[in-house]
């Protein structure tokens, strides 16, 4: 993976000499600003590989649902006993597709125009991504062992929240660019962290924090750093002399770095919009 990601940094140089050197540079408005700075607000449709993590299952951490659920301190199992009714539940189903809900994401974009036709640019971007399903528990219920429904199913809530960041450097190469609206490709390098904020399932609406330790330290959260790279579509006009409104898309493919056992590549998709002063 590091030969690809060496590969395609090389490839956006390679991409961004070739369409400069196709320039007629004396064509160029020397009067107009080189820099531009500006926000962006856009979604973030994320790669869900790493939401097994929330799922609260025994193959993700030991100190997940089952471990209050069937906790070996009589006072916790108690607190279950009396709500369910019964000592024999067992969970009969985890999410059976974990997955993230889509997010918004909130970033500051930072650029030079190298030409008309080409600009360097760096994007950093935060997103705060939720997790929201459920686990189901069958119960027996005893005065019904000799009916046709001898188990009765109840849903557990589960959640989790995660921040992100991503920090995108690349170059914005125009393939049309007349009468003040100028449509562009992007490529990027992209360099990501990841941290676990927080993940608990509820019963009864007391809520159960599931642990993830680090190392062996309950105080650690879960994070990491991971890299890939992307490609875009942009759409740059005129709002007034000094702002542009730029409409993108985005589609990454990097490594996310949850945990020492969950580090997978995946695609990942944006849609949004920045406000650019230059």
């Amino acid at each position: 993976m590091k030969f690809k990601a060496v590969l395609f940094s090389f490839s956006v140089l390679l991409s961004s000499l070739a369409f400069s050197q196709t320039y007629n540079y004396e064509d160029e408005d020397t009067t107009k600003t080189k820099f531009f700075i500006g926000v962006n607000l856009g979604g973030h449709f994320v790669n869900n590989k790493t939401a097994v993590f929330y799922s609260g299952s025994p193959s993700i951490t030991q100190f997940g649902v089952e471990s209050f659920l069937f906790s070996n301190q009589p006072q916790v199992r108690q607190v279950f006993i009396d709500y369910f009714g019964t000592t024999e539940y067992n969970i009969e189903e985890y999410p059976f597709e974990p997955r993230y809900q889509s997010a918004f994401e909130l970033g500051l974009n930072l650029g030079f125009q190298i030409t008309d036709g080409i600009a360097f640019f760096l994007d950093l971007n935060s997103i705060s991504l939720r997790y929201e399903q459920f686990l189901t528990l069958g119960i027996d219920v005893p005065q019904n062992q000799n009916s046709l429904e001898p188990v009765r199913f109840e849903k557990l809530p589960l959640f989790g929240r995660e921040s992100r960041f991503n920090l995108n450097l690349g170059t914005q190469l125009s393939y049309y660019n007349e009468n003040g609206t100028n449509a562009y490709l992007s490529l990027f390098g992209n360099l990501n962290g990841v941290q676990l904020e927080e993940n608990y399932f509820e019963v009864n609406s007391q809520r159960y924090n599931i642990l993830h330790p680090v190392d062996g330290n309950f105080n650690q959260k879960p994070s990491g750093l991971g890299y890939g790279g992307g490609a875009g579509l942009g759409l740059k006009f005129e709002v007034t002399e000094d702002i542009l409104a730029d409409i993108y898309y985005n589609l990454y493919y990097n490594q996310i770095n949850l945990a020492e056992n969950l580090k997978p590549y995946g695609f990942h998709n944006s849609v949004g919009i920045r406000v650019l002063w230059h």
